[in-house]
Protein backbone atom coordinates (compact mmCIF):
# COMPACT_ATOMS: atom_id res chain seq x y z
CA UNK A 1 0.00 0.00 0.00
CA UNK A 2 2.43 2.71 0.97
CA UNK A 3 4.64 1.52 -2.20
CA UNK A 4 1.58 2.32 -4.23
CA UNK A 5 1.04 6.10 -2.24
CA UNK A 6 5.09 6.23 -3.20
CA UNK A 7 3.97 6.12 -6.78
CA UNK A 8 1.24 8.46 -6.51
CA UNK A 9 3.30 10.70 -5.25
CA UNK A 10 5.92 10.93 -7.91
CA UNK A 11 3.07 10.79 -11.02
CA UNK A 12 1.09 13.43 -8.85
CA UNK A 13 -2.09 11.12 -8.70
CA UNK A 14 -4.71 11.42 -6.11
CA UNK A 15 -4.14 8.08 -4.11
CA UNK A 16 -7.09 6.03 -3.26
CA UNK A 17 -7.80 2.48 -1.62
CA UNK A 18 -10.07 -0.05 -2.23
CA UNK A 19 -9.35 -3.11 -0.35
CA UNK A 20 -12.34 -5.87 0.24
CA UNK A 21 -10.32 -9.21 0.76
CA UNK A 22 -10.45 -10.51 3.14
CA UNK A 23 -12.62 -7.98 4.56
CA UNK A 24 -13.08 -4.02 4.03
CA UNK A 25 -10.07 -1.93 4.88
CA UNK A 26 -12.09 0.59 6.80
CA UNK A 27 -12.73 -2.23 9.33
CA UNK A 28 -9.47 -2.25 10.11
CA UNK A 29 -8.19 1.61 9.73
CA UNK A 30 -9.94 4.60 8.70
CA UNK A 31 -8.23 7.82 7.23
CA UNK A 32 -6.03 9.94 9.22
CA UNK A 33 -4.37 13.06 7.77
CA UNK A 34 -5.19 11.93 4.05
CA UNK A 35 -8.83 10.99 2.96
CA UNK A 36 -7.69 7.76 1.07
CA UNK A 37 -11.66 6.75 1.42
CA UNK A 38 -12.90 10.37 0.00
CA UNK A 39 -13.75 8.99 -3.46
CA UNK A 40 -16.07 5.73 -2.34
CA UNK A 41 -18.38 5.65 -4.95
CA UNK A 42 -16.01 5.81 -7.76
CA UNK A 43 -16.01 2.84 -9.72
CA UNK A 44 -12.29 1.73 -11.25
CA UNK A 45 -12.03 0.49 -14.59
CA UNK A 46 -11.14 -3.27 -15.41
CA UNK A 47 -8.13 -1.25 -17.58
CA UNK A 48 -5.56 -0.48 -17.20
CA UNK A 49 -3.71 -2.44 -14.39
CA UNK A 50 -0.38 -1.92 -13.19
CA UNK A 51 0.23 -5.62 -11.93
CA UNK A 52 3.31 -5.77 -10.08
CA UNK A 53 2.55 -9.20 -8.11
CA UNK A 54 5.70 -10.66 -6.80
CA UNK A 55 8.00 -9.37 -10.19
CA UNK A 56 11.01 -9.02 -8.55
CA UNK A 57 12.53 -8.37 -11.66
CA UNK A 58 10.33 -5.38 -12.93
CA UNK A 59 11.37 -4.05 -9.21
CA UNK A 60 15.12 -4.44 -10.19
CA UNK A 61 13.95 -2.32 -13.67
CA UNK A 62 12.56 0.21 -11.70
CA UNK A 63 16.00 1.26 -10.55
CA UNK A 64 17.01 2.64 -13.93
CA UNK A 65 14.03 2.83 -16.58
CA UNK A 66 12.35 6.39 -17.37
CA UNK A 67 9.38 5.50 -15.32
CA UNK A 68 7.45 8.08 -16.98
CA UNK A 69 7.97 6.69 -20.30
CA UNK A 70 7.73 3.54 -19.08
CA UNK A 71 4.03 4.78 -18.02
CA UNK A 72 3.24 7.20 -20.45
CA UNK A 73 -0.09 5.44 -22.02
CA UNK A 74 -1.07 4.42 -18.72
CA UNK A 75 -0.84 7.82 -17.15
CA UNK A 76 -3.20 9.06 -19.39
CA UNK A 77 -6.31 7.07 -17.70
CA UNK A 78 -8.73 8.27 -15.47
CA UNK A 79 -7.10 5.61 -12.66
CA UNK A 80 -4.85 3.27 -12.84
CA UNK A 81 -4.98 0.30 -10.83
CA UNK A 82 -2.45 -1.18 -8.94
CA UNK A 83 -2.25 -4.48 -7.65
CA UNK A 84 1.43 -5.86 -5.85
CA UNK A 85 2.47 -7.65 -3.06
CA UNK A 86 6.08 -6.47 -3.09
CA UNK A 87 7.92 -3.00 -1.74
CA UNK A 88 8.40 -1.77 -5.20
CA UNK A 89 9.35 2.20 -3.88
CA UNK A 90 12.78 1.08 -2.64
CA UNK A 91 14.16 1.09 -6.26
CA UNK A 92 12.91 4.88 -7.08
CA UNK A 93 15.47 5.60 -4.39
CA UNK A 94 18.21 4.47 -6.92
CA UNK A 95 16.41 5.94 -10.32
CA UNK A 96 18.08 8.54 -11.93
CA UNK A 97 14.96 9.48 -13.96
CA UNK A 98 13.41 10.29 -10.80
CA UNK A 99 16.16 12.30 -9.03
CA UNK A 100 14.42 16.04 -10.31
CA UNK A 101 10.77 14.77 -8.85
CA UNK A 102 11.87 13.54 -5.69
CA UNK A 103 13.59 16.97 -4.63
CA UNK A 104 10.59 18.61 -6.11
CA UNK A 105 8.53 16.51 -3.18
CA UNK A 106 11.52 17.48 -0.70
CA UNK A 107 14.10 14.78 -1.01
CA UNK A 108 17.05 16.61 -1.57
CA UNK A 109 18.66 13.20 -0.80
CA UNK A 110 17.32 10.66 -3.17
CA UNK A 111 18.11 8.07 -0.50
CA UNK A 112 15.84 8.87 1.71
CA UNK A 113 12.51 8.00 -0.18
CA UNK A 114 12.22 4.23 0.93
CA UNK A 115 10.25 2.32 2.89
CA UNK A 116 12.67 2.08 6.51
CA UNK A 117 12.63 6.64 6.28
CA UNK A 118 9.02 7.07 5.62
CA UNK A 119 7.28 4.55 7.34
CA UNK A 120 6.66 5.72 10.25
CA UNK A 121 5.63 9.09 8.56
CA UNK A 122 3.35 8.09 6.49
CA UNK A 123 1.28 5.17 8.70
CA UNK A 124 0.52 8.04 10.73
CA UNK A 125 -0.50 10.21 7.64
CA UNK A 126 -2.82 7.72 6.25
CA UNK A 127 -4.08 5.82 8.75
CA UNK A 128 -5.74 5.68 12.36
CA UNK A 129 -7.75 2.87 13.79
CA UNK A 130 -11.53 2.68 14.19
CA UNK A 131 -12.76 3.64 17.43
CA UNK A 132 -13.60 -0.53 18.20
CA UNK A 133 -9.75 -1.19 17.97
CA UNK A 134 -8.48 2.23 19.18
CA UNK A 135 -10.18 1.19 22.61
CA UNK A 136 -8.43 -2.27 22.32
CA UNK A 137 -5.03 -0.45 21.25
CA UNK A 138 -5.26 1.79 24.57
CA UNK A 139 -5.77 -0.89 26.92
CA UNK A 140 -2.87 -2.55 25.45
CA UNK A 141 -0.78 0.61 25.72
CA UNK A 142 -1.71 0.66 29.47
CA UNK A 143 -0.22 -2.79 29.78
CA UNK A 144 2.79 -2.03 27.45
CA UNK A 145 3.43 1.72 29.18
CA UNK A 146 2.08 1.54 32.30
CA UNK A 147 4.03 5.12 32.90
CA UNK A 148 6.18 7.11 30.44
CA UNK A 149 9.75 5.43 31.76
CA UNK A 150 8.65 1.55 31.21
CA UNK A 151 11.08 0.34 28.98
CA UNK A 152 9.25 -1.85 25.98
CA UNK A 153 10.92 -4.95 24.72
CA UNK A 154 8.72 -5.62 21.62
CA UNK A 155 9.18 -9.93 19.96
CA UNK A 156 8.25 -10.69 16.83
CA UNK A 157 8.59 -14.44 16.47
CA UNK A 158 7.73 -15.98 13.54
CA UNK A 159 7.97 -20.00 12.97
CA UNK A 160 6.28 -20.23 10.11
CA UNK A 161 4.67 -23.90 10.13
CA UNK A 162 2.01 -24.90 7.67
CA UNK A 163 -1.19 -25.76 8.43
CA UNK A 164 -4.16 -27.01 6.64
CA UNK A 165 -5.11 -23.66 5.13
CA UNK A 166 -1.68 -22.51 4.63
CA UNK A 167 0.85 -25.06 2.85
CA UNK A 168 3.20 -22.31 1.05
CA UNK A 169 3.93 -20.87 4.69
CA UNK A 170 8.02 -20.93 4.68
CA UNK A 171 9.27 -22.40 7.95
CA UNK A 172 11.68 -19.24 9.68
CA UNK A 173 12.70 -21.81 12.56
CA UNK A 174 12.36 -24.29 13.87
CA UNK A 175 9.69 -24.37 17.44
CA UNK A 176 12.10 -25.02 19.92
CA UNK A 177 14.54 -21.46 18.83
CA UNK A 178 11.54 -18.95 20.29
CA UNK A 179 13.43 -20.16 23.72
CA UNK A 180 16.78 -17.96 21.95
CA UNK A 181 14.73 -15.03 21.77
CA UNK A 182 13.95 -14.74 25.53
CA UNK A 183 17.81 -15.76 26.60
CA UNK A 184 18.89 -12.80 24.29
CA UNK A 185 16.35 -10.14 25.95
CA UNK A 186 17.50 -11.68 29.20
CA UNK A 187 21.27 -11.40 28.18
CA UNK A 188 21.46 -8.06 26.33
CA UNK A 189 18.20 -5.72 28.18
CA UNK A 190 16.77 -7.38 31.12
CA UNK A 191 20.43 -7.59 32.51
CA UNK A 192 20.98 -3.90 32.13
CA UNK A 193 17.48 -2.75 32.62
CA UNK A 194 18.95 -0.23 35.49
CA UNK A 195 20.68 1.17 32.78
CA UNK A 196 17.76 1.70 30.20
CA UNK A 197 14.92 3.03 32.84
CA UNK A 198 14.43 4.41 36.52
CA UNK A 199 13.54 0.91 38.20
CA UNK A 200 15.67 -2.52 36.84
CA UNK A 201 11.37 -3.98 37.11
CA UNK A 202 10.27 -1.09 34.92
CA UNK A 203 9.95 -2.81 31.87
CA UNK A 204 7.73 -4.83 29.72
CA UNK A 205 7.60 -7.73 26.84
CA UNK A 206 5.18 -7.67 24.33
CA UNK A 207 4.96 -10.63 22.27
CA UNK A 208 3.49 -11.45 18.54
CA UNK A 209 4.03 -14.62 17.18
CA UNK A 210 2.25 -17.02 15.01
CA UNK A 211 2.06 -19.81 17.27
CA UNK A 212 0.08 -19.48 20.44
CA UNK A 213 2.24 -21.50 22.58
CA UNK A 214 5.03 -19.09 21.90
CA UNK A 215 3.25 -16.42 23.98
CA UNK A 216 2.42 -18.84 27.18
CA UNK A 217 6.04 -19.56 26.95
CA UNK A 218 7.29 -16.03 26.85
CA UNK A 219 4.67 -15.58 29.93
CA UNK A 220 6.05 -18.42 31.78
CA UNK A 221 9.62 -17.54 31.53
CA UNK A 222 9.28 -13.16 32.02
CA UNK A 223 6.10 -13.86 34.36
CA UNK A 224 2.55 -13.16 33.40
CA UNK A 225 2.81 -9.68 34.86
CA UNK A 226 6.02 -8.22 32.20
CA UNK A 227 3.97 -9.75 29.34
CA UNK A 228 1.63 -8.63 26.72
CA UNK A 229 0.14 -10.18 24.43
CA UNK A 230 -3.22 -10.46 21.81
CA UNK A 231 -4.51 -14.42 22.07
CA UNK A 232 -5.11 -14.81 18.64
CA UNK A 233 -1.74 -15.99 16.60
CA UNK A 234 -0.23 -13.74 13.53
CA UNK A 235 -1.89 -15.57 10.44
CA UNK A 236 -0.92 -14.81 6.81
CA UNK A 237 -3.76 -13.57 5.57
CA UNK A 238 -2.26 -13.52 1.96
CA UNK A 239 -1.85 -17.17 1.87
CA UNK A 240 -4.29 -18.28 3.80
CA UNK A 241 -6.74 -20.65 2.27
CA UNK A 242 -9.19 -20.74 5.06
CA UNK A 243 -9.61 -16.88 5.07
CA UNK A 244 -13.12 -16.16 4.10
CA UNK A 245 -14.72 -13.05 2.04
CA UNK A 246 -16.11 -11.65 5.17
CA UNK A 247 -16.68 -7.68 6.39
CA UNK A 248 -16.41 -9.26 10.07
CA UNK A 249 -12.26 -8.91 9.76
CA UNK A 250 -12.65 -10.77 13.29
CA UNK A 251 -8.98 -12.68 12.37
CA UNK A 252 -7.29 -9.41 10.71
CA UNK A 253 -7.92 -7.13 13.88
CA UNK A 254 -5.01 -8.39 16.16
CA UNK A 255 -2.48 -8.06 13.10
CA UNK A 256 -3.09 -4.57 12.18
CA UNK A 257 -3.83 -3.60 16.44
CA UNK A 258 -0.44 -5.16 17.07
CA UNK A 259 1.40 -3.11 13.84
CA UNK A 260 0.34 0.03 15.27
CA UNK A 261 1.24 -0.93 19.00
CA UNK A 262 4.68 -1.89 18.15
CA UNK A 263 5.67 1.96 17.24
CA UNK A 264 5.95 2.58 20.95
CA UNK A 265 9.03 -0.35 21.11
CA UNK A 266 12.03 1.06 22.63
CA UNK A 267 13.70 -2.55 21.67
CA UNK A 268 12.71 -5.03 19.07
CA UNK A 269 13.69 -8.22 18.29
CA UNK A 270 12.25 -9.20 15.27
CA UNK A 271 12.60 -12.22 12.85
CA UNK A 272 13.88 -11.48 9.35
CA UNK A 273 10.28 -11.31 7.94
CA UNK A 274 8.16 -8.45 7.08
CA UNK A 275 5.67 -9.15 10.24
CA UNK A 276 8.53 -7.88 12.40
CA UNK A 277 10.49 -5.58 10.06
CA UNK A 278 7.49 -3.69 8.96
CA UNK A 279 6.48 -2.65 12.52
CA UNK A 280 10.11 -1.70 13.84
CA UNK A 281 10.57 0.64 11.30
CA UNK A 282 7.06 1.84 12.03
CA UNK A 283 8.70 4.10 14.75
CA UNK A 284 10.37 7.25 15.56
CA UNK A 285 13.60 5.90 15.15
CA UNK A 286 13.35 2.56 12.85
CA UNK A 287 17.06 1.57 13.79
CA UNK A 288 16.80 1.99 17.57
CA UNK A 289 17.60 -1.57 19.29
CA UNK A 290 16.20 -3.25 16.41
CA UNK A 291 18.20 -6.93 16.59
CA UNK A 292 17.06 -9.43 13.67
CA UNK A 293 17.12 -12.80 13.78
CA UNK A 294 18.62 -13.96 10.60
CA UNK A 295 21.38 -14.96 8.73
CA UNK A 296 24.76 -13.19 9.83
CA UNK A 297 26.23 -13.40 6.74
CA UNK A 298 23.80 -11.13 4.59
CA UNK A 299 25.88 -11.70 1.35
CA UNK A 300 24.66 -15.43 1.87
CA UNK A 301 20.98 -14.30 1.14
CA UNK A 302 21.73 -11.69 -1.80
CA UNK A 303 22.75 -15.60 -3.59
CA UNK A 304 20.05 -17.37 -2.05
CA UNK A 305 16.85 -15.52 0.18
CA UNK A 306 15.76 -18.60 1.76
CA UNK A 307 19.52 -19.66 2.89
CA UNK A 308 19.13 -19.18 7.05
CA UNK A 309 21.11 -21.60 8.27
CA UNK A 310 23.77 -19.90 10.31
CA UNK A 311 21.49 -17.42 12.34
CA UNK A 312 21.95 -15.47 15.04
CA UNK A 313 20.80 -11.73 16.56
CA UNK A 314 21.99 -8.97 14.12
CA UNK A 315 22.04 -5.49 14.87
CA UNK A 316 21.11 -3.14 12.53
CA UNK A 317 23.23 0.31 12.59
CA UNK A 318 22.36 1.19 8.82
CA UNK A 319 19.52 0.66 7.31
CA UNK A 320 20.53 0.62 4.06
CA UNK A 321 23.17 -1.45 4.16
CA UNK A 322 23.39 -4.18 7.54
CA UNK A 323 20.31 -6.48 6.11
CA UNK A 324 19.07 -7.28 2.62
CA UNK A 325 15.46 -7.73 2.40
CA UNK A 326 12.63 -7.74 -0.42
Amino acid sequence: ILSTYALSLILNRTFIIRMTHPCEITNLVVPNKYDWNRLRNLRAPKEPWLNLQHNYKLMTRYESIDLFYHLRHMNKAKIINVRTGIMFMNSFSKNPHLRPRLKELGFTNQNDFQMHYQMYKWYDHLFRLPPKLDQRYREMLSKGKPNEKTFLICAQVRIGLRTANNVREYQFMERSYSQKFWNFIDTTFIANMHNLTDQKDNYRVFVTTDLDEVKTEAAEHFGQEFVVYNKNPTIHFDMDTGMKNTHECQNIDDIVLEFHFQKHCDAAIVSHSGFGLLGAWNRPDPKKNLYVYTQLNQSDLKRDYWTRKNKGFLKINDLDNDLYFL
